[in-house]
């Protein structure tokens, strides 16, 4: 129930005015069958300020069959300023069946919520636990969207294309 609860919110919130986009909503079956051993319930400290500070690798199942390129977006659902992106990548060949570093050569990645472009760690502050969203995207969009997208700007453009998604859910604490 939580999942879904927590789901629901971050669709309702896909384009909030905390990212200063309009109100919005990405919806789709839930067909792709996301897999990683990197997002357990609870993170390795390897994804986080904590540890390494990577990016989480995964794999998913093949995606509906009319699907032209995939998104990956890594998310904080907790963060006070609204939703908060880790991990944007776009423009994934709709025949890949997983994201590891490295990415492949026509994947974009865009800008997560430090401002930089790429895999921002997961830093929630001491003494809170935040819940963290991983979400694969299938889309009917050509891969040819731009580099450095914001959330805000690659949720607008997907939106209206999207035909299936994956998620995982996780959370982690900073003493």
């Amino acid at each position: 129930m939580r999942k879904a609860v927590i789901l629901a919110a971050l669709l309702l919130a896909a384009c909030g005015p905390a990212q200063g986009g309009t109100a919005g909503t990405i919806t789709a079956a839930l067909n792709v069958n996301l897999l990683s051993d990197d997002f357990p319930p609870v993170l390795p400290a390897a994804l986080t300020c904590d540890g390494a500070g990577r990016p989480p690798a995964m794999t998913w199942s093949d995606p509906p069959p009319t699907t032209r390129s995939l998104v990956v977006e890594l998310v904080d659902t907790e963060a006070p300023s609204g939703i908060f992106a880790h991990w944007l990548v776009y423009d994934i060949p709709s025949g890949a069946r997983g994201l590891t570093p490295p990415l492949p050569a026509s994947a974009t990645e865009g800008r997560n919520g430090y401002g930089a472009t790429g895999y921002g760690p997961i830093c929630p502050p001491h003494g809170q636990t935040h819940i963290y969203l991983l979400t694969v995207y299938a889309t009917t969009l050509d891969p040819t969207l731009p580099g450095g997208l914001t959330r805000t700007q690659l949720d607008d453009r997907i939106r209206p294309a999207v035909i299936g998604m994956g998620q995982l859910e996780g959370t982690y604490s900073r003493r």
